[in-house]
């Protein structure tokens, strides 16, 4: 009967980081596997990190996840799905028209004839860098 105790108490920690992570806004099945695979120690050190806080993509300031709208700056903040794709710390100058998913336009190729959104897949509108213009000989 003891046995079987452990085997729950040991299938039930990964279950349990996994729903710990996902509240605190880190990989669920990251640290599923993590606490599978160290136990005790991954479930502690999971317990003994901060809960991640995003930033807006406008005016960069910090807010909690399920927020709306920025305290700071009054824009709409993006859903938590769409915010756990963008890199915390950077300012995002456009949005997509299609899904609103905030995107900085150097981070595409300068030489692209088109940009496409990372979520929706919908064309992005942009302005192409003027570089020197070349004569056909």
């Amino acid at each position: 009967m003891s046995d079987w105790i452990f085997v729950a108490i040991f299938l039930a920690m990964p279950c349990v980081g996994a729903w710990v992570a996902r509240s605190r806004g880190r990989s669920a099945a990251g640290w599923l596997c993590l606490v599978l695979v160290f136990s005790f120690v991954g479930l502690l050190t999971l317990l003994a990190l901060p809960g991640l806080r995003l930033t807006c993509p406008q005016c960069l300031s910090l807010y909690r996840r399920g927020a709306t709208a920025c305290a700071s700056c009054g824009a709409n903040l993006p859903e938590p799905v769409i915010a756990d794709r963008l890199t915390p710390g950077v300012r995002y100058d456009r949005q997509c028209p299609h899904c609103t998913t905030p995107y900085r336009e150097e981070d595409y190729r300068p030489d692209a004839e088109q940009i496409f959104c990372s979520w929706c897949k919908g064309e992005l509108p942009w302005r192409r860098p003027r570089g020197p213009e070349t004569k056909d000989l």
